[in-house]
């Protein structure tokens, strides 16, 4: 998603996330609470269980959809259900000189999963290398691996992981 469109609707996703969280605190989840744990009952302690509240964004030149917000519900063994959420820390590419951002784990150029970028560097999607035909922008400090360390083009090793960041994968801006 190029970067004029994620920043026109990142707020937006965040107040969606806020309602959600609300509505699922309510009282008026209270029944649905209360069938998710007789759900578990049934369930057992082999199971569990997630009801999810997901949106995702289409793009008719894409053939996937990109997972923005996963919330919801989930549990096990007749306990009650806890609040769950699915996303990703979101990561900005320079796909083909332009900048997208996209969760962390999907491809910047098709939208598909692509997890683990570092280790498989090839989406298996659209056949897009990392390093090649998409780069991690790295534009701030902060570790693209773990989110809490710094990491410098003079500097490429976080001080908090220890992952050293390939320079032939990213590109700094």
């Amino acid at each position: 998603m190029n970067r004029s469109t994620f920043e026109a609707i990142d707020p937006h996703i965040d107040e969606l996330a806020e309602v959600i969280n609300d509505v699922l605190d309510s009282d008026s989840a209270a029944a649905l609470r209360s069938v998710l744990v007789e759900l578990g009952k049934k369930l057992g302690e082999r199971y569990s269980y997630s009801l999810a509240i997901n949106l995702e964004i289409f793009d008719p030149e894409r053939e996937e959809a990109l997972p923005v917000l996963k919330m919801g519900l989930a549990g096990s063994e007749g306990r009650e259900p806890y609040k769950a959420t699915g996303d990703s820390t979101t990561q900005k590419y320079v796909v083909g000189g332009d900048m997208q951002i996209v969760p962390q784990d999907y491809c910047p150029q098709c939208w598909g999963d692509w997890d683990f970028k570092t280790e498989n560097r090839e989406c298996r999607s659209c056949g897009a290398v990392l390093g090649e035909d998409v780069k991690i922008l790295l534009d701030n400090d902060v570790c693209p691996r773990c989110e809490r360390g710094t990491v410098t083009a003079s500097s490429p090793t976080c001080g908090n992981c220890g992952q050293e960041v390939d320079l032939s994968v990213v590109t700094w801006g």
